[in-house]
């Protein structure tokens, strides 16, 4: 099965805008950058977005490193080399916490239960490549703690400087971009866990091991050896994503 035909065709209802935070300028910046592939101790060597929906747009919690939120278009989304997590977990895929372009609306079923029970959340899509300004739709300057005292006495709560429409321009998606799946490193997340978090299980590090490998051995290691093996690999992956077995990973979600 093709990218394409694991992708959306068009972008749910639900689907308003994605969030970008930023100390610096934004006019000095001509495209956000992926973070660098280090030792596997920071994050996902992606470039990071809140994505807003009707459901969650008042009780997403933004991410506070930076007085400038930028609006980009949602049409981002129709790429294929992009996943998201329900929950902020540093970027990496793992079993439980990453959707991706193939069962996206799942994830949006998801955070409309999460609105329900009225939870402060915070999800991350993450691109697996450079994003272009061109996408930028809109800049908001983040407001100040007298700001926000000043709504909330007039009984004004949650992100009400953010838009209740969705915000998108006339560039198209860059639909030749290919995925890079291939890093499925929760173990080394240090944050706060959820109550209901679990670990990804011996059968989705196995998918991972062949789907991964170009030449994958017969005998399947341990999930400590196969961590060990795509650590090592990983930036090697990266530079030859088109080679990932991504069929694995698709029928892995449809079992």
């Amino acid at each position: 099965m093709s990218d394409e035909e694991k992708s959306m065709k068009m972008l749910p209802d639900e689907v308003l805008y994605l969030v970008h935070t930023t100390r610096i300028d934004p006019t000095s910046i001509e495209e956000l950058k992926p973070s660098e592939m280090t030792k596997y101790k920071d994050q996902f060597p992606g470039v990071f977005f809140s994505l807003i929906t009707k459901s969650n747009k008042n009780t997403e919690f933004i991410y506070p490193d930076g007085k400038n939120i930028l609006i980009f278009s949602p049409e981002l989304l129709l790429q294929h080399n992009w996943h998201v997590n329900l929950e902020d977990k540093q970027g990496y895929i793992s079993e439980h916490n990453t959707y991706y372009p193939w069962n996206f609306t799942e994830i949006l079923e998801k955070m409309k239960k999460q609105d329900e029970q009225d939870l402060m959340t915070m999800n991350e899509v993450v691109f697996h490549d450079p994003v272009s300004m061109k996408y930028l739709c809109r800049v908001i300057k983040r407001p100040t703690i007298d700001q926000k005292i000043a709504k909330i006495k007039k009984g004004i709560y949650g992100n009400y400087y953010l838009p209740d429409k969705r915000i998108k321009n006339n560039n198209p998606p860059d639909l030749s971009l290919k995925p890079f799946y291939c890093f499925p490193f929760e173990e080394i997340f240090d944050g706060v866990k959820s109550d209901d978090w679990k670990p990804s299980s011996k059968k989705f590090y196995n998918m991972m091991y062949k789907m991964c490998l170009k030449s994958p051995k017969k005998q399947i290691p341990n999930k400590k050896e196969i961590i060990k093996t795509l650590k090592r690999n990983a930036k090697k992956i990266n530079k030859t994503r088109k080679n990932q077995k991504l069929d694995l990973l698709y029928n892995f979600n449809h079992k």
